[in-house]
């Protein structure tokens, strides 16, 4: 995603929350039918993903700064100042 690409993932306690109808398929785990279905589906609709919309999405919630942003706020709840 961070490139800009759709993506296929399944539900594996992870993905959920960041795989969804805009930027790619969530099928469930080990189901090969639903895997070949989602690479066709995704072979069919690749181009209907507009890649810069997706990068600039994902970056903004886990990108470096964001990533740095959440740290430092961790960091300063649990150190003393």
């Amino acid at each position: 995603l961070s490139r800009g690409i759709p993506v296929i993932s399944s539900y594996c306690g992870g993905p959920e929350c960041i795989v969804n109808k805009n930027n790619g398929i969530l099928i469930e785990p080990k189901n090969t039918d639903k895997l070949a279905g989602a690479l066709l589906t995704m072979y069919k609709n690749h181009k209907n993903y507009k890649k810069n919309v997706l990068r600039s999405e994902i970056l903004a919630i886990y990108g470096e700064k964001p990533f740095y942003e959440k740290l430092m706020k961790i960091y300063s709840n649990i150190l003393p100042d």
